[in-house]
């Protein structure tokens, strides 16, 4: 997924969450005799934080979207940061509201089940954990107890972006050992193909998406993925040009 496009989403989750943290504050400090107006807001944000945390984990696993190892790392540690957060928040909210109101708070059923689902597929010992802990505090374990993994989605082989590259780089390698190059145009032609080649070659196999920032003559260029490798392959690395007969 493009960083940019994680980013945003990411900082949407985490203006919920500074937002739930701050209602959730206010019902800490006024406990034991928590006002109902208090509890509610806690209630209702934390309503709207885990149903967006859970909306954000189905929205960068879908087919559309391709994570890097780097992002999946990230999206597995918020999950367990968000998991042991919310015993904490319901073991607050269930006991408070007891108290409180008529009718005591609880999780639905499928409280955070994607966060567990994501969570047991990549870190088991670690979910067996966090699940006996939702069970010591009664909270809904669907997630953990579902059969069947829940992948995000990782960046495979870009198939297209690689037989073309390869194509060209076959190309310009008979370009360059089979074809003498006589003139400055068919010099210039052949570091293009040469470095569009590579580059595609690399963005079809890369893992994580490749930046470049390039200065040429005052004016800086910032690239991304095959963009990125071909500027800097053809201004970073240039061959020098062949001596022409006159």
């Amino acid at each position: 997924m493009d960083p940019k496009k994680f980013s945003s989403l990411e900082d949407k989750v985490s203006n919920e969450k500074n937002s739930l943290d701050e209602c959730f504050q206010k019902v800490l400090s006024s406990m034991p005799n928590v006002p109902v107006n208090e509890l509610n807001a806690a209630h209702l944000q934390g309503t709207k934080f885990f149903s967006k945390f859970e909306s954000f984990l189905s929205s960068i696993s879908s087919e559309s979207e391709s994570l890097s190892k780097t992002q999946i790392e990230d999206v597995l540690t918020s999950i367990e940061n968000i998991l042991d957060y919310s015993i904490t928040y319901w073991d607050v909210m269930i006991s408070t509201s007891t108290k409180t109101v008529s009718v005591p708070y609880s999780p639905d059923a499928n409280f955070l089940k994607t966060s567990q689902q994501i969570f047991k597929t990549y870190k088991k010992n670690q979910a067996l954990t966090l699940k006996n802990r939702f069970i010591k505090y009664n909270l809904p374990t669907n997630g953990f107890d579902a059969k069947g993994s829940y992948k995000l989605t990782s960046i495979k082989i870009d198939w297209v972006s690689l037989i073309i590259g390869i194509i060209l780089f076959v190309a310009s390698g008979l370009v360059v050992f089979f074809i003498d190059i006589d003139t400055g145009m068919e010099y210039l032609f052949s570091r293009i193909l040469i470095s569009l080649s590579v580059a595609l070659i690399f963005s079809g196999v890369a893992k994580e998406k490749i930046q470049a920032k390039i200065n040429i003559s005052g004016l800086t260029i910032t690239a991304l993925g095959t963009i990125a490798i071909f500027f800097t392959l053809y201004f970073a690395n240039p061959a020098e040009m062949p001596i022409i007969p006159g």
